[in-house]
């Protein structure tokens, strides 16, 4: 079995088809989940040429949207997010998702990747979605060869993007800074385009309110694992961004939920509460004056959950739709909605999702 370094891999898929998306004019979106370790044992070959398989098909009958590929825990190794040791065997998903047509997969296309799936120990998974897009994925055993997480070191869920916009060569103004906040790192994640990282900053801004009622309600009910998943995804924010201190203190609670350290939770939260609040004040003062105005309609629980499911956070997306059965009349869509996150079907949520 081969070393495979994730960080390596997924920078690979990139590179191969980051021109591919300037072609086209589409966003290509890398992801994983910053809990997986960085390093695991598989056959690096095969897996890089179905993710490329994948990539290419996509790219094919893509002409306008995004392509996505992520890598998460499987739906059933949850549990293992954080918690694992070297040695250990966790299950790993890896998906490539898109806006464009429906697959149509001829006979011959299938019968080449399941048979390097077949290699891998995997079977194909292609969901279809009217109007959306298309998903293809597999599940994947592998032995853990670090404790090192991908996540380590500040590295992003969303590691790369190329939004494929024309960029000017200087697009950071050096005068043009948030204070507590590194936006050259925030923007290096975004292919140095401006104005997608400003889009960032404004949806941070829609989230920030909800997050601070969050961390303060989950604290006062003693709520300690929708704690640790809230802070976790307050901690990916602010790395995505570059609120690197802010990212910091998040992760610093998503451990200390972890090892249940309640006390020191409680002794601190009104700090990381604080930190939040002062980093959403510096960030509106960035928007208002660059005349860059926020929807203030888009922090519904709604919008809240459309962005969970369009991030592949499900676990964020189902404790928001656990609040939207307490107030939403509409139980039969709700169900439909948690079945297709259950599943792992991104696509079919939000298509349900958009009859709401």
């Amino acid at each position: 079995m081969d070393q495979i370094v994730l960080k390596d891999l997924l920078n690979e898929a990139f590179e191969s088809y980051v021109n591919a998306a300037q072609e086209k004019k589409l966003i290509f979106r890398v992801m994983a989940d910053s809990g997986l370790p960085n390093v695991i044992e598989g056959n690096r070959q095969v897996l890089g040429l179905v993710l490329k398989t994948f990539l290419k098909e996509s790219f094919s009958h893509t002409m306008r949207g995004k392509v996505l590929l992520a890598i998460t825990y499987a739906k059933e190794d949850l549990l293992s997010m954080n918690s694992f040791a070297v040695g250990d065997t966790i299950d790993v998903r890896y998906e490539v998702l898109d806006t464009g047509e429906s697959y149509e997969i001829t006979p011959e296309w299938k019968e080449r990747v399941e048979t390097l799936l077949k290699q891998l120990g995997a079977t194909l998974s292609i969901t279809n979605i009217e109007q959306l897009g298309a998903s293809v994925s597999f599940q994947v055993k592998h032995k853990v060869s670090t404790e090192e997480t991908i996540g380590e070191g500040n590295f992003m869920e969303v590691l790369l993007e190329q939004a494929v916009e024309a960029v000017e060569e200087d697009v950071h103004n050096p005068n043009d800074d948030i204070a507590g906040i590194d936006m050259e790192r925030g923007m290096a994640f975004v292919g140095n385009n401006k104005e997608f990282y400003q889009k960032i900053l404004v949806e941070f801004v829609k989230s920030g309110a909800g997050f601070i009622d969050d961390l303060k309600n989950m604290v006062q009910n003693e709520d300690w694992g929708n704690y640790q998943i809230k802070v976790h995804s307050v901690k990916s924010g602010s790395y995505s961004i570059g609120a690197n201190d802010l990212g910091d203190a998040a992760k610093e609670m998503e451990f200390a939920a972890k090892d249940s350290e309640y006390e020191r939770i409680v002794a601190n939260n009104d700090k990381l509460i604080q930190l939040l609040s002062e980093t959403l004040a510096h960030i509106q003062d960035y928007l208002d004056a660059n005349d860059i105005v926020i929807d203030k309609m888009g922090n519904t629980l709604k919008d809240r959950l459309a962005e969970a499911i369009d991030n592949f956070d499900q676990e964020e997306a189902l404790r928001l739709l656990e609040e939207m059965k307490l107030e939403d009349g509409n139980p039969g869509i709700l169900s439909e909605i948690q079945k297709a996150l259950d599943n792992l079907n991104y696509l079919e949520a939000q298509d349900l999702l958009n009859t709401l």
